[in-house]
């Protein structure tokens, strides 16, 4: 199959990489979705790379909005070709991801700069001499607005959106109108409305972050794809299957010390050393093979305690003092069997008589060959088959302990009079939450990321995000929870969730922020004067959380 040009990467026709960067703000969406030749212009690369972007990050951006042809999916490798090739003929041959990322380079740009204003094209680099020129990516002249639409399968919606998106459908919905891209992206938004606000949603950290767990979801779609194409029988595949049967099904746990010759072991090198007597298995008996492959493979003990105690899921359960029968089931001596469990004699305190006597032999071993120990009769007991049944009669004494409780025990029975009954009739239909316009957020203030919130959690922190974001992370001078006292000030509804009992002040601040952002998407800080209004408002509407209710109820 012949190779696409480099410049159809993206669809044919799709905007050139030389195209010149508006004085603007555009989100990391908007670039890959209408613009995504871009990918080949190292600003636009470092601005990605030092906001946590990586390959399939990227790619799942791509094949969200963009149409590739033949319904292909843009792999995540050409991503990384891309821009290894565009950094690595400007700065160091040897540039990866990895690379620039352990590098201790200060970013070009902040997190909350979108502007893409000062950004450089190839073409500015092939008239410093430093690409080939044979390379330059294509014409750089404006184009139509409506031309930047080109493959494109879905606008960026929501928080990935800013002008560029707004532009791109006004020039599509008007194909009477002309608008040129970059010369008239200015006059464009100012005719429809000027520049759009933006917050820390829209900055490539959060973007990527949200699009990460895309990128999880098309690589786990990949590998099941190839596990479902992978079904058919084939001998490669036969002969994977005998081994992993050679493997499982042990026919001795005994050494024999006799030298394998079965082909199963390949070195020179440990040719001579005693293996283990593996019984070989039919690779023909496909039933077999399918049967042991899918088989249950939870632990022996949890599938004894939830199937009936049989021979199909126990195995053998024999006396070693009383001869054998003649291989039918007794019901009766399968419930004698069962109620073995948890009898307890004077004798048997620690349950060495019962174990002593049953011998458990397993349908399918474990992955490792077991401990084989022996009684006193000199009859092998595997340490795991004793371990599981006093682990058994334990939990069967608890359930029963439980179920007694259960039957005897009854909780005060509530009378519900008409007063309390009226009481949660107002509460269950009581209006929705009123709407409280939040303080306004500093575009240049301090913000906890992924690249600071090491700073902000505490040392050795399983999770960062959750100790900087912790609620009972600070305390104030009189021993109680607070909030922080110096910015970087923390959004509420990122904060993780106070106690079910905590009805303090702080709490009650915390479940009504979310609340907010639930409902209405606002967001409130932890900053001093915006915690006095939350709290002002709340007394004077009288709120109250759920949790708030429930405590003083049960109290």
């Amino acid at each position: 199959m012949a190779h696409r040009n480099v410049g159809d990467a993206f669809g044919k026709g799709s905007p050139s990489c030389n195209l010149e960067f508006p004085n603007g703000n555009l989100t990391a969406v908007e670039i890959l979705a209408y613009l995504p030749h871009w990918l080949k212009c190292i600003d636009v690369i470092k601005r990605f790379v030092d906001n946590g972007a990586t390959a399939s990050i990227i790619a799942a951006i791509l094949n969200k909005h963009r149409d590739f042809p033949n319904d292909a999916t843009f792999p995540s490798n050409s991503v990384t070709i891309m821009m290894q090739y565009a950094m690595r003929r400007v700065f160091n041959s040897n540039w990866t991801i990895g690379t620039h990322v352990k590098s201790n380079i200060e970013p070009s740009t902040q997190p909350g700069n979108l502007d893409v204003g000062s950004f450089r094209t190839p073409h500015v680099f092939v008239l410093k001499g430093l690409i080939d020129a044979v390379n330059r990516g294509g014409d750089g002249s404006p184009i139509e607005f409506r031309s930047l639409g080109t493959h494109v399968k879905c606008h960026p919606t929501g928080d990935d959106a800013l002008d560029l998106t707004a532009c791109v459908k006004h020039a599509i919905a008007h194909p009477h109108q002309s608008w040129l891209f970059p010369t008239d992206f200015q006059k464009l938004v100012k005719q429809l409305g000027g520049p759009k606000v933006f917050t820390c949603e829209h900055w490539d950290t959060q973007i990527f972050n949200r699009y990460q767990l895309g990128a999880l979801r098309l690589s786990t779609a990949k590998k099941r794809v190839i596990e479902s194409e992978s079904e058919t029988d084939t001998p490669c595949k036969r002969g994977c299957r005998s081994r992993l049967i050679q493997e499982v099904k042990l026919n001795d746990y005994e050494d024999t010390g006799k030298v394998n010759t079965d082909r199963v072991r390949k070195s020179r090198r440990l040719a001579g050393v005693p293996l283990k007597n593996l019984k070989e298995v039919e690779s023909e008996d496909d039933d077999t093979i399918d049967a042991l492959l899918k088989s249950d493979k939870r632990p022996f003990l949890e599938r004894l305690i939830e199937a009936d105690i049989t021979e199909k899921h126990c195995g053998n359960i024999t006396k070693a003092n009383e001869p054998k029968d003649d291989g039918e089931w007794n019901a009766d001596s399968a419930s004698e069997a069962s109620e073995s469990f948890i009898e307890t004699t004077e004798e048997d305190t620690n349950g060495k008589d019962i174990i002593d006597d049953y011998i458990y032999f397993p349908d399918s071993s474990p992955h490792r060959r077991p401990l084989i120990r022996r009684n006193g009769n000199n009859t092998p007991i595997r340490a795991a088959a004793k371990k599981s049944m006093i682990k058994t009669r334990e939990m069967q004494a608890a359930s029963i302990l439980e179920l007694t409780i259960t039957k005897t025990t009854k909780g005060p029975e509530v009378e519900i009079t008409p007063e309390l009954a009226s009481l949660a009739t107002i509460y269950l239909t009581r209006p929705p939450p009123a709407f409280l316009q939040p303080l306004p957020l500093s575009l240049n203030g301090a913000t906890i990321d992924a690249w600071n919130v090491h700073l902000y959690a505490e040392q050795h922190a399983h999770d960062p995000w959750t100790s900087a974001f912790g609620f009972y992370r600070f305390i104030d001078s009189s021993g109680n929870n607070a909030p922080r006292r110096n910015p970087p000030w923390r959004e509420l509804h990122r904060l993780t969730e106070p106690a079910e009992m905590d009805t303090t002040e702080w709490a009650e601040n915390v479940r009504w922020a979310k609340q907010q952002f639930e409902l209405f998407g606002s967001v409130w800080t932890e900053y001093p004067y915006s915690l006095e209004v939350i709290g002002g408002h709340r007394r004077e509407v009288l709120w109250v959380s759920e949790q708030a209710v429930r405590y003083g109820l049960s109290g």
